[in-house]
């Protein structure tokens, strides 16, 4: 069943302690700093990653017929710092007493949404009962290069002399408002066209305001078929974000880059998050 695509990694096939996301070095910067209070301190979890690269319990081929629910996106759903059980697509599976098939990476990007949507609706053997999309930053760009899928995020561009133009190249162009915008409205009406010609019930959010570039978010505000679900930091003073029984709740285990946190981190939120998604979900989705 190939149905998907690869995800661009070295890691598949295997069971890992951690993964570039969400490293050891970083858990133990995290240890030092919360204590033995936090949740994850003395807590070890996996990644289970399937041969083509995603974050799932089975292979592809092992998928249940058509009783499974598909997932899109990126590290929110990926589940990144957080044990399977508690990551939202295994829960909304559960659920509903089906199968799943997440497929969602680190680093996603909403051109890879939708080429991974185009190509399981394509050539799957079976469709999913139901759809969950979760899109990720606005952004970020997906290309070929030598026959393989490349992620970029313009983050990673450094300024120096041999990547400055490159990076002033990606602002000036991918990153004007036009774009952005008649791209993601092109993406939209792809997934409503072959959703609905397939009569699968779907579901889409944005988990926003992002902590990059948060300008780029302000077009999902455009659209009211596209859930708004928070991390729950918002509002939240930074005395409350800084305790142990909020960053227990609303953390995965890689931390957000708090006021007083030195080294930059990806912001990966917790339960309260899946919490959330799970909630929404399961309110508007009836199978």
């Amino acid at each position: 069943m190939d149905c998907l695509y690869p995800v661009p990694t070295v890691y598949r096939g295997n069971v890992y302690p951690y993964i570039p996301a969400d490293d050891e070095h970083r858990h133990a910067q995290n240890k030092a700093q919360w204590g033995p209070g936090w949740r994850f301190y003395d807590k070890p979890f996996t990644y289970r990653i399937n041969s083509h690269g995603y974050r799932m319990n089975h292979e592809l081929h092992d998928t249940h017929g058509s009783n499974y629910i598909l997932f899109l996106g990126c590290s929110y759903a990926y589940g990144t710092g957080l044990p399977l059980e508690e990551t939202y697509a295994y829960r909304i599976a559960e659920h509903y007493g089906c199968d799943y098939i997440n497929a969602s990476m680190n680093g996603g990007t909403p051109k890879f949404v939708v080429l991974n949507l185009v190509k399981l609706l394509a050539t799957a053997p079976a469709k999913p009962r139901a759809i969950h999309i979760n899109w990720p930053p606005l952004y970020r760009e997906t290309y070929w290069h030598k026959h393989q899928l490349v992620n970029l995020q313009p983050d990673y561009l450094t300024d120096n002399e041999h990547t400055q133009y490159w990076r002033t190249a990606y602002e000036t162009t991918i990153l004007e408002d036009s774009h952005v915008h008649n791209t993601f409205r092109h993406y939209l009406d792809t997934v409503g066209l072959l959703t609905k010609a397939h009569s699968i019930p779907t579901f889409q959010m944005s988990t926003g305001p992002h902590h990059v570039r948060a300008q780029y978010q302000k077009f999902f505000a455009q659209y009211t078929n596209i859930a708004k679900i928070t991390t729950g930091r918002e509002g939240l003073s930074n005395e409350q974000i800084e305790s142990i029984d909020s960053i227990n709740l609303l953390q995965a285990r890689d931390l957000y880059k708090l006021p007083h946190y030195n080294s930059r981190v990806h912001a990966h939120p917790g339960v309260y998050h899946q919490d959330r998604v799970v909630e929404a979900f399961t309110k508007e989705i009836q199978l």
